[in-house]
């Protein structure tokens, strides 16, 4: 069974490395304490099948909300959408449109050195420039020390790619693993790296 990042065991095991206090691990819930609310229990990206252990707060996995609706929750923000790929999928390449294979081919052409390492959980650049963009575009990410905890916890699991121009790097970006799914989890490009279109060359 393939599940989003926040419900693996590797997710259960790195909450757990920083004091986060898990009170379930199928699914992954949390218990954390609110100002206005006080102790509260709270899952991420769990579907509508698993709210038998009833937390008070969720982000909801599933596209059709009606179905937390019926199971007593009430909406209070707007749904995001997070797109699934099938890298298995040999019709993958033939499915991407003709505008994002044209960039595809255009950063190709860019002579850009791509750089794969696994991470150990140490400090890397990409995670302070996504801080900053983070803060720019004011919106919350992971905290880099639970994502450190991840790489630390789950060896082998953390991976970066870099894409450099001229020795010099213009985008980053940090996959995790769990199970047979990988997550797309933090990313960076510079100005001239969406010029040379780098961060398609990293998908790719």
């Amino acid at each position: 069974m393939t599940l989003a990042l926040q419900q693996s065991a590797e997710f259960a095991r790195a909450l757990t490395a920083i004091g986060a206090n898990v009170v379930s691990h199928d699914p992954v819930i949390i218990e954390r304490d609110f100002r206005l609310l006080g102790s509260v229990r709270f899952a991420s990206r769990i579907g509508s099948d698993a709210l038998e252990l009833r937390p008070r707060i969720i982000n909801g996995e599933d596209d059709a909300p009606e179905h937390y609706r019926r199971a007593g929750y009430r909406q209070i923000i707007s749904p995001v959408h997070i797109a699934r790929w099938d890298i298995s999928n040999p019709k993958r390449q033939s499915n991407i449109t003709q505008k994002w294979r044209n960039q595809l081919n255009k950063g190709r052409r860019q002579n850009l050195t791509l750089l794969e390492r696994t991470w150990d959980g140490s400090n890397h650049w990409l995670f302070s420039q996504a801080a900053q963009v983070a803060k720019k575009r004011r919106f919350r990410a992971l905290p880099a020390t639970l994502l450190s905890a991840y790489a630390q916890t789950n060896r082998g699991s953390a991976m970066i790619f870099e894409a450099h121009h001229h020795d010099t790097p213009h985008a980053a970006c940090l996959i995790l693993r769990h199970g047979t799914t990988a997550t797309y989890q933090t990313a960076w490009m510079s100005d001239t790296g969406k010029a040379l279109q780098a961060a398609r060359v990293l998908l790719d």
